[in-house]
């Protein structure tokens, strides 16, 4: 239950306050971006001898130099985190569809298939509106699927208990 709360919350942030959510991923995706560009800077130079150096050095790089550029203007980095968004909803539906399945005997396990679809279908629209919702529409459109899955995880946990009882 206490995940549909966060689920929900979640949801609602990132359909009023879609310039957050953009903001927030894009700061998410800068550090990680920098921390894995350290790394991959520092890896390849323990191990300069190995013929993936250039390569490795060469990624590590671009990271570093992404990550900083969308730490400094989050916003412009709107494509790419629409994508990201889109995999991740792309990744996340299959993931409750599947555990639709491994859910076989419990009761409402339909609701998150549900929320699955509806995270596939928000992935899709993501991806093929991409130019248009580069801005703000992805984070209403995640926001929602977040949103059916915290209100499907509600409806499980209150079906299971009604189950028990």
């Amino acid at each position: 239950m206490l995940l549909s709360v966060l689920m929900l919350a979640g949801g609602t942030v990132s359909i009023f306050l879609p310039s957050v959510a953009a903001f927030a991923s894009g700061v998410v995706l800068g550090a990680v971006l920098t921390v894995v560009g350290i790394f991959k800077i520092v890896q390849s130079l323990r191990m300069r001898e190995w013929k993936g150096f250039a390569w490795q050095e060469a990624a590590g790089i671009v990271e570093l130099i992404g990550g900083i550029l969308l730490l400094v203007s989050p916003f412009k980095g709107a494509l790419a985190v629409a994508l990201l968004i889109a995999i991740v909803l792309l990744i996340h539906g299959a993931a409750q569809i599947g555990l639709s399945f491994r859910l076989r005997a419990t009761p409402g396990r339909y609701w998150i298939a549900i929320s699955g679809l509806v995270a596939i279908a928000a992935g899709i629209a993501i991806i093929v509106k991409l130019p248009v919702t580069a801005g703000f529409e992805p984070g209403t459109i995640a926001g929602i699927a977040l949103l059916v899955a915290g209100l499907s995880y509600a409806l499980v946990a209150f079906t299971a208990r009604k189950a028990t009882l």
